[in-house]
């Protein structure tokens, strides 16, 4: 399986959920996005400029050692795409999780999540297989 990591999966991994570490282990590819990376990046930051332990440097580090696909035209064209389908019907799921899944879904690639309800309703949409984690 081509294992596609969400934020909440990669930050799920930093803290050593054994469902996360099992998924990786048993995938064939891993991957995430710019998106990702973006979203778990500034979380440090936050926790950093709060005076809490950040674990920026890691996670920095670990963006750099996965295969961390950029967010280009044909990408944000298929996000449009699945965004006015959605609002269409009525249904509302958060952009960066449309922008992340209009990445995963034309590579066949199944997200690893914890968030499963907005990816639910955008699956349900797409065909986009997702893997959810506890």
């Amino acid at each position: 399986m081509k294992l596609f990591l969400d934020s909440s999966a990669v930050i799920e991994l930093f803290k050593n959920n054994q469902g996360v570490v099992a998924a990786i282990e048993g995938a064939d590819e891993v991957y995430t996005s710019s998106l990702c990376a973006y979203e778990v990046l500034v979380g440090e930051k936050y926790v950093d400029a709060k005076g809490m332990k950040s674990h920026f440097k890691e996670a920095a580090g670990f963006f750099e050692t996965i295969a961390t696909l950029p967010f280009d035209y044909s990408d944000a064209k298929k996000a449009a795409d699945v965004m006015a389908k959605l609002s269409a019907k009525g249904k509302k799921v958060p952009e960066m999780d449309a922008l992340i899944a209009a990445q995963a879904e034309p590579l066949g690639l199944t997200i690893l999540t914890k968030d499963a309800r907005h990816f639910d309703v955008i699956s349900k949409e797409t065909g986009l297989k997702m893997q959810t984690i506890g």
